[in-house]
């Protein structure tokens, strides 16, 4: 059944129609195929983004001129092709690629996208991609992009049950969603917990740690399973919630942006 806010389910003229709006906001997911331990799918990256994107599209959609197009599935993941099934782009062809698929969007008509992320090795890329599409498309377009879990770090903490560098990599977070949105994709009796202690003080991979250095590693370099975090602790109860957090928060910044100018962000100081 097609959906009216699915940009592949929609006619050239439906699509047309929806640019003319200038509040409309085009989110873009973008994930990644790659290793996530013994008990999870490739694809864990661009499922939990995807469904995070589709609900959160869903919920704003009432109130909010939204769209969503299809999910980038394959990122910057160089770091896990020690081990067998990723598939990985370039930093710089994946900064190239996305940028043009932005490009239509803005060639169409659209003023706002949003590039939502769900792969740690996206993020720096996806920078130079909204601040590339200022530069070619100037002020007139407004382009952002987050991970879903930077909206939701006070929720998280609420709901873990791992202790610090739990939630990382095939961790209790990924494990859980995954649970809550297909089951049959998780193998519990394969899920192995790899915390160890980062003594280094400098250096913890992972989500809401402490820190202070960016290093060039690979997942090999750290862990024999694929896994940094405890996915032993995840259930599908803390995975419904953890996804509702994410839902509700990316749906209430979806309803803020399409209202946003440079204009109004910020008042200057007298």
């Amino acid at each position: 059944m097609k959906t009216p806010y699915h940009w592949a389910d929609l006619t050239w003229p439906e699509i047309g129609a929806a640019s003319r709006d200038q509040r409309t906001v085009v989110v873009v997911p973008v994930g990644s195929i790659e290793q996530h331990g013994l008990h999870l799918p490739v694809r864990t990256d661009s499922m939990i983004v995807g469904e995070i994107a589709e609900r959160a599209v869903r919920t704003a959609v009432a109130e909010t001129p939204v769209l969503l197009a299809p999910t980038i599935t394959i990122g910057c993941s160089e770091h896990h092709m020690e081990f067998p099934g990723p598939l990985t782009l370039s930093d710089e062809t994946f900064v190239r690629a996305v940028t043009e698929v932005g490009m239509s969007i803005i060639r169409h008509g659209f003023r706002r996208i949003f590039f939502l992320n769900g792969h740690g090795g996206n993020e720096a890329p996806l920078q130079l991609v909204v601040n590339e599409l200022r530069r070619q498309a100037g002020r007139r377009v407004m382009c952002a992009t987050a991970s879903y879990w930077r909206f939701i770090r006070e929720e998280v903490q609420e709901i873990r049950r791992s202790e610090m560098g739990g939630i990382s990599h095939s961790c209790e977070f990924e494990t859980s969603a995954v649970l809550a949105i297909d089951p049959s994709q998780v193998d519990m009796s394969k899920a192995k917990k790899f915390l160890p202690n980062w003594s280094n003080g400098y250096f913890m991979p992972g989500w809401y740690v402490p820190s202070k250095v960016n290093l060039g590693f690979h997942l090999k370099d750290i862990t024999k399973t694929g896994v940094v975090g405890d996915p032993t602790v995840a259930t599908k109860e803390s995975g419904d919630r953890f996804l509702e957090a994410a839902v509700t928060a990316v749906a209430g910044f979806l309803r803020l942006f399409s209202g946003w100018e440079f204009g109004n962000l910020y008042e200057e100081r007298k």
